[in-house]
């Protein structure tokens, strides 16, 4: 048995699957309980004690993504020193320096630790299951008290585990997609299925539009493409199918927020320039947000380099002003549209780092997409589309909530599968064993 330090290696090994376990726990509860930071410090500092760690460093290097993912936090940094009186320009460097660091420890680790990525989805598995439940409990609690169905739908049912309801419902669909895609990862099969679709029918209360239709597409083709044993994925779409059925037949919220689409607010979004007292949706104020980022783009020829990250948001107060949009009521927190990011990842990108940093996001988000199509691995692709989807309503490398899911999914899955080795699930004595033991997950 090798020792280092005085300790087995077996014993810092199941220390490191314990904390990566908790740590993948807690990240949906990131906004509510904030002790990822902790959590992911400590595992790095033990990942630093497994004996002859450090040798799979040099394989951080070989990976041309976390070069990419490397290059894209780069830019933070030249904004960081290049406007020094920029208020925006340290928390962008503290918020996506884990686009580094993650895949450092998780390249540390997963290499020399087997099956440690299997612990960790069980661990994320866990803990998205946790927040439903517990969305679903304070539900019905409030409704108790309040008679007011509204709390079983969005934001209002998304609120007990502190993400909106957008994040919440990625989170269930990475989960989702990972029991669809690896149907037989975990144990008992029957529970688990049951657990999936609890999720499903949570995701379609969350009611996000764009991520219920993309969702259930990209859930659906694997099943028919025979990633899932013909019994289970009969029942599946059953369920799936007859859950619509009943959404789209009967006079419910989530049939009401389709139903709501007017396109006659994104002419006005598009071309109005007074937006006082208007009253935007979900779309309309994302076009208006778009609409002034390109113009900042245009008008002051910021095309190759953009803004200079989260600078932009100084640059289109003017402009915000001269359409009026409300601005707070003044109370600390309340800014108003002042602080809205521009709720698609791709023009985020742009407006703060112009077309050279919009070609290596698309570098990255292609190269993710065309490696795992290339491996044959069901979960990356799934992953990779969803994400790329996401990214068009949602500005979610510029959120924690979302930054940590895609940077912690992406290299985990990366590192452990794409490498080609068939990595085994791996016992831990103080935990239940909710995975099937010995059994590759590919």
């Amino acid at each position: 048995m090798e020792v280092r330090g005085g300790m087995p290696a077996g014993f810092i090994h199941n220390i490191t699957k314990g904390l990566f376990f908790i740590m993948l726990f807690a990240l949906p509860w990131i906004n509510q309980v904030r002790a990822f930071t902790l959590l992911f410090s400590v595992l790095g500092i033990v990942v630093l004690l497994t004996p002859g760690t450090l040798k799979y460093f040099k394989g951080y290097f070989k990976q041309p993504l976390f070069i990419l993912l490397f290059a894209y936090y780069l830019f933070q940094l030249i904004v960081f020193f290049a406007y020094p009186g920029n208020s925006y320009a340290y928390g962008d460097v503290e918020r996506k320096v884990s686009l580094v660091v993650v895949p450092v420890v998780f390249t540390l680790a997963c290499s020399g630790i087997s099956g440690l990525w299997q612990v960790g989805i069980a661990g994320l598995a866990c803990g998205v299951t946790a927040g439903a439940v517990a969305c679903l409990a304070a539900a019905v609690v409030k409704y108790q008290h309040l008679h007011d169905s509204s709390v079983f739908f969005y934001h209002e049912y998304a609120g007990a585990t502190g993400l909106s309801a957008i994040y919440l419902s990625l989170y269930i669909l990475i989960v989702l997609g990972y029991i669809v895609t690896n149907p037989f990862a975990f144990k008992p099969v029957k529970l688990v299925h049951a657990c999936g679709v609890f999720l499903y029918c949570s995701l379609l209360l969350l009611s996000s539009k764009i991520l219920i239709v993309a969702g259930t597409v990209l859930l659906v083709i694997p099943m028919v493409m025979g990633a899932v044993k013909r019994r289970y994925s009969v029942a599946l779409l059953a369920v799936a199918v007859g859950t619509l059925l009943v959404v789209a037949i009967t006079d419910n919220p989530i049939k009401k927020r389709y139903a709501d689409i007017d396109t006659r607010n994104y002419t006005v979004a598009l071309h109005s320039t007074d937006f006082q007292n208007y009253h935007f949706d979900g779309l309309s104020i994302r076009l208006l947000m778009w609409r002034m980022g390109y113009n900042l783009i245009s008008t002051r020829n910021l095309w190759l380099f953009g803004a200079g990250g989260e600078r932009y948001h100084s640059l289109i107060q003017q402009p915000m002003d001269g359409y009026r949009l409300y601005k707070g009521d003044g109370s600390p927190g309340n800014t108003g549209y002042r602080e809205y990011n521009m709720h698609n990842q791709y023009m985020e990108t742009f407006v703060q780092f112009g077309l050279v940093g919009l070609a290596l996001l698309l570098a990255i988000m292609g190269y993710i997409i065309a490696g795992a199509f290339s491996r044959g691995n069901s979960f990356l692709a799934y992953t990779g589309i969803l994400v790329a989807i996401t990214f068009l309503t949602e500005s979610m490398l510029e959120t924690q909530a979302g930054l940590l899911l895609f940077v912690i999914v992406i290299s985990g899955e990366w590192i452990s599968k794409l490498k080609g080795t068939a990595l085994q699930a791996g016992k831990l004595p103080f935990m239940p064993l909710i995975f099937e033991p010995n059994k590759p997950l590919s």
